[in-house]
């Protein structure tokens, strides 16, 4: 609520938990306002999906990160898209993280990012990833990421990631430079393969020479490649938690948009 110099506002001391009571006293009148909760939501719909937002009160992982619920570092626009960021509130850098509620299985995993990542900050790490509380299968984690990890030396760039990813050939960098608006990452998880791509805009799968893919890679083991059991996480961190970023504000950025995310189930 906007406080201005027409109006008093009085609150209620004796409100439920997690609720303000206000009222506004104007030209006399007692006006009874709807209560407002507090609380940032813990769950959103996002994509026709329902995805939960991560809250932490300790550092956690990765990298030693605090998340937030709050708007600032998570925000459903009025368009539909999802705005994840980083944040400086109450003293701490505060990053974004959500979740689906639902476990998605084997087929095609499109997220739509409006964002072109070259303009991230050199801490910032936007992560696009599946990923399971169990142990197995290093967390059934499969990673498309963008970033400079903390170097202001080098470009942000991508990466493809079969966990773990310090074994060789688990990982696939590629350059992302000739992103310079919306673009699909995508990867096809399927028995014992993942095929990863990266194109301009958000059209269909581009075919091998087209001039709007600009990364492509396939990952072939039977044996590292989970069998699927997990939730899809889009996340937006520092590379060092405790280690504050380039800029504050403006360029280099500590948001980033994703217009859509699309799930097509593999054919049985």
């Amino acid at each position: 609520m906007n406080e201005n110099d027409d109006c008093l506002v009085a609150h209620a001391g004796s409100a439920a938990p997690g609720f303000l009571l206000s009222l506004v006293l104007l030209a006399g009148a007692v006006i009874p306002l709807q209560s407002q909760e507090l609380t940032p939501p813990s769950v959103l719909t996002f994509s026709k999906y329902r995805w939960d937002v991560r809250q932490t009160v300790e550092p956690e992982g990765p990298m030693g990160n605090h998340f937030s619920r709050d708007s600032h570092s998570v925000a459903l626009n009025a368009d539909g898209s999802l705005t994840v960021s980083i944040a400086y509130k109450d003293g701490v850098w505060r990053a974004g993280e959500v979740s689906t509620q639902k476990n998605l299985g084997y087929g095609t995993y499109l997220f739509r990012l409006r964002t072109p990542p070259s303009r991230l900050d050199p801490q910032a790490v936007l992560g696009l990833f599946t990923y399971s509380r169990t142990a197995a299968y290093s967390h059934r984690e499969i990673d498309i990421e963008l970033s400079a990890w903390g170097r202001r030396d080098i470009p942000v760039y991508g990466q493809y990631v079969i966990q773990p990813w310090d074994i060789p050939g688990h990982v696939n960098t590629f350059a992302i430079a000739r992103i310079e608006g919306p673009a699909t990452y995508a990867f096809t998880w399927s028995e014992g393969r993942v095929d990863f791509a990266t194109w301009k805009g958000y059209g269909q799968w581009p075919q091998p020479g087209s001039s709007d893919l600009v990364s492509a890679w396939t990952f072939i083991d039977a044996k590292a490649v989970p069998r699927p059991s997990s939730k899809v996480h889009i996340n937006l961190y520092l590379a060092e938690g405790s280690v504050p970023p380039l800029a504050a504000s403006g360029y280099p950025s500590l948001s980033v948009t994703i217009d859509a995310f699309e799930f097509t189930q593999a054919k049985k």
